[in-house]
């Protein structure tokens, strides 16, 4: 689940005791500040972790210097980026920003 550490968490952890392969999609994101929860959930996220599937090169380069093993990284791109890429244009033809716009202007 993107974006919910929390779930996703909770997903890998029961995953693992149960013997069920987990793939964490994000993985190798990091802030770098440990005291946010949800720094601490996608480190412990990752390392349970039997795949690892990262947005971009530096979150390969985060997973590589916490020494997880090469292969079991695969860069698979940012899919939030490639969703909207996919619905770019009924987006557009949608003009929903346009009508909120023009709500907004119209307080009555």
């Amino acid at each position: 689940m993107p974006g919910d550490v929390n779930s996703t968490l909770a997903c890998a952890l029961a995953a693992a005791k149960l013997c069920i392969p987990v793939v964490h999609l994000e993985a190798g994101l990091r802030s770098g500040d440990r005291r946010m929860p949800e720094e601490i959930n996608r480190l412990a996220t990752d390392a349970i972790a039997d795949v690892l599937w990262t947005p971009s090169a530096d979150a390969d380069a985060n997973l590589l210097r916490e020494n997880v093993a090469a292969e079991k990284i695969d860069r698979v791109g940012n899919f939030m980026i490639d969703s909207y890429e996919m619905l770019r244009a009924p987006i557009a033809a949608a003009k929903t920003v346009e009508r909120m716009r023009s709500q907004a202007g119209n307080t009555r």
